[in-house]
């Protein structure tokens, strides 16, 4: 099922935002755990999402169900949404760490306590 059909820019994008709502909401380990364990159902699951998009969007609003259901068509493409949700993950941690050791120079923790 991994065809060679073009990467466009838009799906980019819907990647991103997409990965960027995982981490943001600190739902990063579940996703991608879901996605690597189904990842051998991508296919059926975007049909899925074709299939049940008429109660879907009556139910949420229309943000491009059809399009993200063709976009999970491709295996490669749950490959660069969990590879997305990863770099943005591994990102956060770092600025978690360095606003960590910023906090501790700015309360003096970080100075050394003569004898």
């Amino acid at each position: 099922m991994t065809d060679s059909i073009p990467f466009t820019p838009e799906q980019d994008l819907m990647l991103d935002m997409i990965a960027q709502a995982i981490v943001r909401r600190g739902m990063s380990v579940p996703a991608v755990f879901f996605m690597q364990t189904l990842k051998p159902l991508n296919f059926i699951g975007s049909q899925a999402l074709v299939f049940f998009g008429p109660v879907i969007e009556s139910i949420f609003p229309k943000n491009g169900i059809y399009d993200f259901a063709e976009l999970m068509e491709n295996r490669d493409n749950v490959d660069r949404l969990m590879a997305k949700i990863e770099a943005l993950e591994s990102k956060k941690d770092e600025n978690a760490v360095d606003k960590k050791t910023a906090n501790k120079k700015f309360f003096g923790k970080n100075k050394v306590k003569e004898k």
